[in-house]
């Protein structure tokens, strides 16, 4: 592990929005647009995250590096396609094949 090059993201807040930050900063960086996730993880050097009406949207904390003045964009990646509010919890998980996996898990059973 080198403890000079990381990069920390975390959800927070009531309707869970995204913040990271890295090594060299001393200050958290909020994208744009943001608000409502509800799982975030890393997958192949980029962060995924998962809004809680279902769409998943991606973002480069790298990318900030060129430009430090302009806030990095997540970046829609699937269709806009709901699941029903309240019926599941979903998840984003890497397979062991190495395949980004959006799971979907019953909540107490009323679906």
């Amino acid at each position: 592990m080198n403890l000079e090059n990381y990069v920390v993201v975390t959800l927070y807040g009531r309707w869970p929005m995204l913040a990271f930050i890295k090594a060299s900063q001393n200050t958290w960086t909020y994208p744009n647009p943001n608000g409502d996730f509800g799982d975030v993880t890393f997958y192949k050097s980029k962060v995924y995250a998962l809004e809680a009406m279902g769409d998943i949207e991606s973002l480069d904390v790298f990318s900030s590096d060129n430009n430090p003045s302009q806030l990095p964009q997540l970046k829609p990646r699937t269709p806009f396609q709901p699941f029903r509010p309240y019926c599941s919890h979903a998840y984003l998980v890497e397979s062991t094949k190495g395949d980004l996996l959006h799971i979907l898990a019953p909540f107490n059973g009323l679906c």
